[in-house]
């Protein structure tokens, strides 16, 4: 067997035992009994020793170097020498992570959301300080055995988008947020706006068919995957024929749970769109969190919250709840759903101010991570940042700093990917219109599959060949830029708010 085989062998392994411990997670996040997180994070610590050990042992690192010496004459995005090349810088971080940091770091990640749970439940930050501080001081060790001494944040970045560094993100967001800024404050200017009332008491039930109705015209498929609930939405891939998603149904709010179900449903059509070929590969993942959220994104705003999909729809909705939705005229559910408003929670925000929501989180991320924030002030200072760009405050903890489950199981870091999703989304549908025609015209020929496909060829199919930067500039021919998606959110609030300026 060749030094590249002896590779594959190992990363087939690794990726196993990366697949067993989803499915940990998936229990975790869904049905396991609150008593049980102790030993549920002794066995989720436990797989990623095994999953660590993999891919740094000596026989690893030995089998690695020889076939980067076989395949270093082969061109640079040759398939096995873009694996090749990941695997190194891979093994370049965790070879630094001891196998205890890597267990206490993977144990402190369930107690900290099971105490997050708790804490968001009874509304008590406090019972979420300890657990919480663990988390952080494991975070910065992580960052400080990586060598990431004077900028640690620097150091958790790249497990979510590489290439990527706090410096580039103060570039991208704080024109990002002047930008944003700006919008808001022209639609806090229009006189006399009104939105229709959509009402209250939906039906759980008839949110959940409405959900699965959704997902199967999206793509998403029944026969290979699963949609349930949990505290907070997530979508995960369990194995090649195992796509796992969650909701949540609030009964004042029909569009959340839809908004959601478009969401993860958007991460698990990338998902299936990766290349079987590369499955259990470095380049047979996503290319980045971000271009992940990308996906995602698109599909929740670009499509689900569309003029002409939600008119498609709207009967749709008012056959599933009888009697509440028949005063809904003409563009009415559309204008609704893409109302921009500053509100407390990320996950139902608009796409205007979504990304100020990331630029708050992030800057308390800094702060946590490179200033040495103590955890008790993170309350006072997220209240004071939702005053400075929203102009709203949390009347408690769980709909401030608890809302999202993130910092719990110590993915600091992620948040800027949201935000870059946004981007990313914009740039690439701005790409798409310009190979197919108007989005909004395949949304009214319900051509959902020759969208889908576009995202196949250019995107899904790549895997992670590319990293995030370098995808978008192949796939549009530009580097990175806020521009179009500041030019999506102008033409979005014309349509919303166009008729109706003072």
């Amino acid at each position: 067997m060749s030094p590249y085989q002896t590779l594959l062998a190992s990363w087939h392994r690794a990726h196993l035992l990366d697949s067993i411990s989803g499915v940990l997670g998936w229990d975790q996040q869904t049905v396991l009994p609150p008593l049980a997180a102790a030993h549920r994070g002794e066995q989720m610590g436990f797989v990623a020793q095994l999953s660590h050990h993999e891919l740094t042992s000596d026989a690893y690192r030995q089998a690695l170097e020889a076939a980067d010496a076989e395949t270093v004459a082969l061109p640079a995005l040759d398939g096995q020498r873009r694996n090749v090349e990941r695997a190194k810088r891979s093994l370049q971080r965790q070879a630094a992570l001891p196998p205890a940091l890597v267990k206490d770091l993977n144990s402190a990640a369930v107690t900290g959301q099971t105490a997050w749970e708790e804490a968001k439940r009874r509304r008590d930050f406090k019972i979420f300080e300890e657990p919480l501080t663990r988390v952080i001081a494991l975070s910065r060790e992580k960052a400080r055995v990586l060598g990431y001494l004077n900028q640690p944040y620097d150091g958790l970045l790249p497990d979510f988008e590489w290439g990527v560094d706090t410096k580039q993100l103060d570039a991208i967001f704080t024109p990002l947020q002047k930008g944003l800024s700006a919008l808001l404050d022209q639609v806090r200017a229009y006189k006399d706006v009104s939105f229709t009332d959509l009402g209250q008491g939906f039906d759980a039930t008839q949110q959940e068919m409405m959900g699965q109705e959704l997902a199967l015209a999206f793509g998403f498929s029944f026969e290979d995957g699963l949609l349930l609930t949990s505290a907070h939405p997530f979508s995960t891939t369990l194995g090649p024929r195992d796509f796992r998603i969650t909701t949540r149904y609030v009964p004042e709010d029909f569009l959340s749970s839809f908004s959601a179900v478009a969401h993860e449903v958007g991460h698990s059509l990338y998902e299936r769109g990766l290349p079987a070929d590369w499955a259990g590969q470095p380049i047979g993942n996503a290319s980045s969190a971000g271009i992940h959220e990308s996906q995602s994104l698109f599909w929740e705003k670009r499509i689900a919250q569309s003029r002409p999909f939600l008119k498609r729809w709207l009967k749709r909705f008012q056959a599933a709840f009888p009697g509440q939705l028949e005063h809904l005229k003409g563009d009415e559910l559309f204008r609704v759903a893409n109302r921009v408003r500053p509100s407390l929670i990320r996950v139902d925000a608009d796409e205007v101010t979504y990304s100020l929501h990331i630029i708050i989180r992030f800057e308390i991320e800094k702060a946590l991570i490179n200033d040495g924030l103590a955890v008790a002030d993170i309350p006072a200072l997220w209240n004071e940042k939702y005053r400075h760009y929203l102009g709203i405050e949390p009347a408690h903890v769980s709909e401030g700093c608890l809302q999202d489950v993130h910092w719990s199981c110590g993915a600091f870091g992620y948040f800027p990917s949201y935000a870059l999703g946004h981007l990313f989304s914009a740039q690439f549908s701005a790409a798409m219109e310009r190979d197919i025609g108007s989005l909004d015209a395949q949304i009214e020929a319900d051509a959902l599959p020759k969208i889908l496909g576009w995202l196949r060829t250019h995107i899904h199919s790549q895997g992670a060949l590319f990293d995030s930067m370098d995808l978008v500039k192949k796939v549009t021919g530009q580097p990175l830029s806020i521009d179009p998606f500041l030019r999506a959110m102008q033409e979005k609030i014309d349509q919303v708010y166009g008729s109706s300026r003072s």
